[in-house]
């Protein structure tokens, strides 16, 4: 079966509210025949639901419906957590140089609750027969004030007599966690109770604009600073040298970034001698600053640089996905760039989405024969 990973453009066209809908509608059905027909899973990520969640009160009715069209492709089968992503490679290299535990992934968009390691209070031996009987009473007539209070608060879980259950020593706290990151799992739920609460201190939108804006600034600083020295060049000669010095340079800082960004990134690391330089190795964290590097080259060229926006951070870290997924849908101008990074996955990248259904089907052909 085949892992496709769609834009989020997609999951926008596919939306009943989008005002393009009708002109995607035969398009999103073909393909969501071809999920039932058991040729293609569709899985998606974080970044995607960071992309499509609604931006505000105004926009949540398109934002919640752009959610609804992720889970009508994907139901609950998604990708780990960028952040999750990263790290579970980094720690994978590390282990292998110090012949310590493989680190194990999660297919939970959400990153990482922290909370596995911090379990809440409860008393320290079972309750007595009295006090269980009540607690087993209060949970089959779905009467506890406990778990009235979390399904008020929480609404998105979906079984908060768990919770019961671990007070009374039933199950144990890693049963309450599971509870919860599958509760997550379930976008449309989670992401229906997010946007409405108005107690929730979590602004998805806003994870991504951080990024956004350091990208377009450091490479716009970049840009103008190329523009400036293209401006006293007086002949060819000088033109050539400059182009090879700005790609030499880009060069070098793509090595030293290598070198320096998985311990810059996890501060676990400190305690960690041996170098982390990211190579193919780990191939998303390859794959993201390999997107990187090629965005910054084209901004920096001496003819027609490329201005950056903020969507190619997203862009970035999508990539990221390429390497776990047979099929990857992104725009023209990302596929442009992948195909000149990745020349033997070309045919994988898909700029057209109305050719997707074709090229599923002559996947599948060929990998059946």
């Amino acid at each position: 079966m085949l892992t496709v990973y769609l834009d989020s453009q997609d999951f926008s066209h596919f939306s009943t509210k989008h005002k393009d809908h009708a002109k995607y509608a035969s398009l999103k059905w073909e393909l969501l025949q071809l999920k039932k027909d058991g040729n293609v899973r569709f899985v998606f990520s974080d970044v995607h639901v960071y992309e499509v969640f609604p931006k505000d009160a105004s926009a949540t009715a398109e934002g919640l419906d752009r959610i609804r069209t992720i889970a009508d492709f994907c139901g609950s089968e998604s990708m780990p957590s960028f952040t999750s992503l990263i790290e579970y490679e980094v720690r994978s290299v590390v282990s292998k140089s110090t012949g310590g535990e493989a680190p194990v992934i999660s297919n939970n968009w959400f990153p990482d609750l922290g909370i596995a390691g911090t379990p809440m209070e409860r008393a320290p031996s079972p309750p007595n027969r009295k006090e269980r009987r009540a607690m087993e009473s209060q949970v089959r007539k779905n009467s506890s004030p406990l778990a009235a209070e979390f399904r008020r608060n929480y609404p998105f879980f979906k079984d908060s007599n768990v919770l019961i259950r671990y007070y009374g020593h039933d199950v144990e706290w890693c049963d309450v966690v599971a509870m919860i990151e599958r509760s997550i799992q379930d976008i449309t739920s989670f992401a229906t109770w997010l946007a409405c609460s108005k107690d929730a201190n979590l602004n998805l939108p806003e994870i991504l604009r951080g990024g956004y804006v350091s990208y377009v600034a450091a490479v716009t600083a970049i840009r103008e600073e190329v523009a400036r020295q293209v401006v006293a060049i007086e002949g060819a000669e000088q033109r050539n040298e400059l182009a090879e010095a700005i790609g030499s340079g880009l060069d070098k800082s793509l090595v030293e970034l290598r070198a320096s960004i998985a311990h810059s990134l996890m501060d676990e690391l400190g305690e960690y001698d041996g170098s982390v330089i990211v190579d193919d190795s780990m191939p998303s964290f390859d794959s993201l600053l390999r997107y990187l590097a090629e965005l910054l080259r084209r901004s920096s060229q001496l003819s027609t640089p490329r201005k950056p926006i903020g969507s190619d951070f997203a862009d970035a870290l999508h990539v990221s996905y390429l390497p776990r997924v047979d099929i990857f849908r992104t725009d023209a101008a990302a596929a442009n760039a992948l195909a000149h990074i990745y020349p033997a996955r070309k045919n994988d990248v898909v700029a057209d989405v109305f050719k997707l259904p074709d090229i599923i089907r002559t996947r599948v052909g060929a990998e059946s024969r």
